[in-house]
């Protein structure tokens, strides 16, 4: 089933990098302010799953949810109309990187999801918030604040090649994920919808962002 998925969600990716389909700034601002605003209420979600029954893996998604959630918020602000108007130059140097660093940061923390099969007595939080905080204040600082160009290639099949890291930790993640065996338990379904998710962001990302 999950090879039917990859399949379906591959064809689907590359068809849809074929339509000639465009949005307006107003919509990009909604659809960045919905993303912001999902991400924020999965990661609530999480947080509230991890301290009634505490599993690392949750925790880990709860603080790339959170992050990714306010990355969308800071990319969602900064390309509005009104940093068009008073801060064009920011807008120009850090709108394409503040756009990459929810992606990039989400797909970390899943990735370490996937990968962690700690029991609850041996969750370590102060060092999972730890390294979420660094990669945030790197992402925020790298991404959006010091307008690190994000390389594009025009001509090229493979358009926004730094679309391919994110796509690869959603694999890793989901590799993660398969390893542990959770999703063979059909009392945890989570692991399999996880699976399922992970399987649809890594060819979003490497089919149709890439």
């Amino acid at each position: 089933m999950y090879g039917a998925l990859a399949v379906a969600f591959a064809f689907i990716s590359v068809e849809a990098v074929n339509t000639e389909w465009s949005g307006i700034d107003e919509l990009h601002t909604v659809l960045e302010a919905s993303a912001a605003i999902i991400a924020l209420v999965v990661g609530a979600m999480a947080f509230t799953r991890h301290y009634s029954h505490p599993e690392a893996k949750y925790l880990w998604m709860a603080v790339g949810f959170i992050g990714a959630g306010l990355l969308d918020g800071f990319h969602t602000a900064l390309t509005t109309w009104l940093s068009a108007v008073y801060f064009p130059t920011l807008l120009d140097t850090a709108a394409k990187g503040s756009e990459f660093a929810p992606r990039f940061f989400l797909a970390l923390m899943l990735c370490f999801s996937g990968w962690s099969n700690q029991a609850a007595q041996d969750v370590n939080e102060r060092f999972i918030y730890f390294m979420a905080a660094i990669v945030f204040v790197v992402c925020v600082y790298v991404f959006a604040i010091s307008g690190l160009p994000v390389p594009q290639q025009a001509e090229s099949l493979i358009r926004q090649p730094v679309e391919l890291i994110p796509a690869a930790l959603c694999g890793i993640a989901f590799l993660g994920f398969l390893k542990n065996g959770n999703w063979r338990d059909k009392a945890r379904k989570f692991d399999h919808f996880a699976m399922v998710s992970l399987i649809a962001a890594a060819f979003s990302h490497g089919a149709l962002m890439a």
